[in-house]
């Protein structure tokens, strides 16, 4: 029985099984068909685009065999619905907006980081079918890859050219499980749509295709027989297919058919990957090259796997090896020279392993890595993974970390203003160096920040380092355009509240302080209570001269029901509403408890909020500091050496640096009177640094 015109594939209210429409083709009474002559007879075809799962049916042509000549058109197009058919000919149009939507909601579960930018893109080659270039992109991690489209009665996607930067397991494994939960609807909806290894079977979508269109419109289900990929193009940026019975199916690429065979040998390792089962997928990968020796891809697979398990020097023979067996597809080399089984590989499948080649040699801390990173640079098409690696060139950091010199730029610890900070212990040094001097000249360090700002302008990593940056050099105008870049990047993902402070503090430590009061002001006027930006505000507030109100606003932060009930235990677990780091908690109640004692002179208060900092790290060690300060000053010898135990057992137990504590410690270790106190001070400053230690 045929459904109402107009009437939803599926009836959503039909029971708790049921789903939305999965095609959309308009309401209304109108038909969206019409009678054509088609291959000898009679035929129907749509009159408009018809939509499901995010592509388009921008044609589509049903022969009717079972119609001969002379028929009755007396009752139009609604008489011939009833007829057997066959389909003839489709056009599907795939939305790369769509496809990038349905990327985005499964990145972040999938890939364990934040992307800034999702891009899904069709390149059109001159022979073969389109290829599609996947990537995202995170501030500190990035994966891209391809997908080869393999012609034939049941269309296939190869996966190719697997690389990434910052990742923690290797590329090929993320890939396919963002493979898997990107085509989730597919796999479930189409009948025989499965991955097996790194290939996609779409398999029989057709007929499932025309059971949610032309039932919908009244039709019997056509026959599908002969149908294939005629040919597919970009257009406009969208992937359109053309299919038609008894056509020439479109030719697939080179690359396509060498990765289809290669995707058969190595589809159970690839499934063991992809199910973090690594140990298997390496002894299964090692069983593939032995009857595969020294095929590139699978060495590289075999590399990825030792970088995942910090075997870099591994990584870099098996690539090594890979390297000397694989000429590029679009270099010169003689391929009968390197011998008929030296395979040939693709750009994306070099640039795949030249990424990990980079990984490895930076683990490894190999002297030949600037070289390799300067070719991979040149020839990565991807332009989010060449800013992450021009920004680890700048960063240079060790064994994989990538935080060391952003954060050591961006911690941004209080400084009060000159005005409060005369009777400050240890104040904090002006505006920290972006980068170890050896690392790179000023002009070069700036080009290559803002190069990789150009490459990926959705990154606020490059452009805070540029900020950081000139503003060390004193060049404020231009630090004023950075500064108002960052914030219009932050407004974009609605984290102007962020930035705003970030800024401001940075203008702070500068000793800028009327910019910092310009973004202070800004960053007051949308600031919500007990969202714990309260707290980082009554920091910037301290830094530019204004006591009263950074004391309000602190004031406001730890009298908030949900942060007082913290204050009782040395373990901080702050509600997630409340976006702060305990770093930044314990510098704001050192902060307050120094503004309660040289602003408001409430030395009871500040003394009871100082005892309540743990004796651990740098503020502890400071609040150890103020509160044995404070403690002689009021002439209370006993309650002091309580302090000066709490101080002296923390950097014993090494939760407290001795250098964070070296001014108490002097003087603890002056003070003959307290006998074995002075002595285990005098025992810690006298003990070799970490360091030298290390050394040694």
């Amino acid at each position: 029985m045929s459904r109402p015109l107009g009437a939803p594939t599926l009836d959503s209210s039909s029971g708790p099984s049921a789903r939305e429409p999965v095609v959309v083709w308009g309401a209304g009474g109108e038909l969206p068909l019409r009678l054509v002559l088609a291959q000898g007879s009679v035929g129907l075809e749509i009159t408009r685009p018809i939509s499901f799962l995010g592509a388009t049916i921008d044609s589509l042509l049903v022969t009717l065999p079972g119609v001969k000549f002379p028929f009755d058109l007396s009752r139009g197009v609604k008489e011939f619905r009833n007829y057997r058919s066959r389909l003839q000919s489709l056009r599907l149009r795939l939305d790369v907006e769509q496809l990038v939507q349905s990327l985005s909601a499964v990145t972040e579960t999938c890939l364990g980081f934040k992307t800034k930018q999702n891009r899904v893109e069709v390149h059109q080659h001159e022979q073969g079918l389109p290829s599609v270039s996947v990537s995202c992109i995170g501030e500190d991690a990035g994966i891209a890859f391809e997908l080869l489209l393999m012609s034939g009665r049941q269309p296939r996607l190869i996966l190719s050219g697997c690389r990434g930067f910052g990742l923690k397991e290797p590329p090929l494994a993320l890939s396919l499980r963002l493979l898997d939960a990107w085509t989730f609807d597919l796999t479930t909806l189409f009948d025989g749509c499965e991955r097996q290894g790194r290939t996609l079977d779409v398999g029989n979508f057709l007929p499932w295709l025309c059971l949610e269109i032309l039932p919908s419109l009244g039709c019997r289900l056509p026959s599908v027989d002969g149908l294939v990929i005629e040919s597919a193009r970009k257009d406009g940026g969208d992937l359109v297919l053309e299919f038609a019975v008894g056509a020439e199916p479109a030719l697939a690429s080179g690359d396509a058919l060498r990765l289809f065979g290669l995707s058969q040998l190595v589809r159970s390792a690839d499934d063991g990957l992809a199910a973090g089962e690594l140990l298997e997928a390496q002894r299964l990968y090692a069983l593939a090259l032995e009857k595969a020796p020294g095929h590139p891809m699978i060495l590289s697979e075999l590399a990825a796997l030792d970088c995942s398990k910090e075997r870099p020097l591994s990584a870099c023979s098996f690539l090594e090896e890979a390297k000397s067996s694989s000429p590029l597809v679009e270099s010169s080399v003689d391929e009968e020279a390197k011998g008929a089984a030296a395979p040939v590989i693709s750009l994306a499948e070099r640039l795949a392993l030249m990424s990990l080649e980079v990984d490895a040699m930076r683990r490894a801390g190999l002297a030949s890595l600037q070289d390799i990173r300067r070719e991979y640079s040149e020839l990565e098409f991807e332009r989010g993974l060449r800013a992450l690696h021009l920004l680890s060139e700048v960063e240079e950091l060790p064994d994989g970390s990538k935080s060391a010199p952003v954060d050591r730029a961006g911690e941004q610890t209080t400084r009060f203003h000159p005005k409060l900070e005369q009777d400050l212990v240890e104040p904090e040094p002006v505006a920290p160096e972006l980068l170890e001097p050896e690392l790179l000249e000023p002009e070069l360090l700036e080009q290559r920040l803002e190069q990789a700002a150009d490459l990926a302008p959705f990154l606020r990593k490059p452009l805070r380092w540029l900020f950081l940056e000139v503003l060390r050099r004193q060049d404020l105008q231009r630090a004023r355009l950075y500064s108002e870049r960052l914030l219009a990047l932050a407004e974009q993902e609605e984290r102007g509240l962020e930035e705003l402070l970030f800024v401001g503090r940075a203008w702070a430590d500068a000793s800028c302080y009327e910019d910092a009061r310009r973004w202070a002001v800004t960053a007051l006027k949308r600031t919500i209570p007990g969202d714990g930006f309260e707290a980082q505000l009554g920091l910037l507030f301290a830094a530019i001269d204004e006591p009263a109100r950074a004391m309000e606003l602190l004031l406001s932060f730890f009298e908030s029901s949900s942060v007082s009930e913290q204050l009782k235990e040395d373990e901080l677990r702050l509600p997630p509403s409340i976006q702060i780091s305990e770093e930044i908690f314990r510098e704001a109640q050192f902060s307050l408890a120094f503004l309660e004692l040289h602003f408001t002179q409430q030395k009871a208060q500040a003394l009871a909020r100082l005892r309540k900092v743990p004796s651990r790290g740098r503020w502890g060690a400071r609040a150890r500091t103020l509160e044995i300060k404070l403690l002689i000053s009021e002439a209370s010898p006993a309650a002091a050496a309580v302090s000066q135990r709490r101080l002296i057992e923390a950097v014993e137990l090494e939760w407290i640096a001795p250098a964070d504590a070296h001014e108490a410690l002097s003087q603890i270790a002056a003070d003959r009177e307290l006998g074995a106190l002075a002595q285990r001070a005098q025992a810690l400053l006298s003990a070799p640094g970490k360091e030298n230690q290390e050394e040694g």
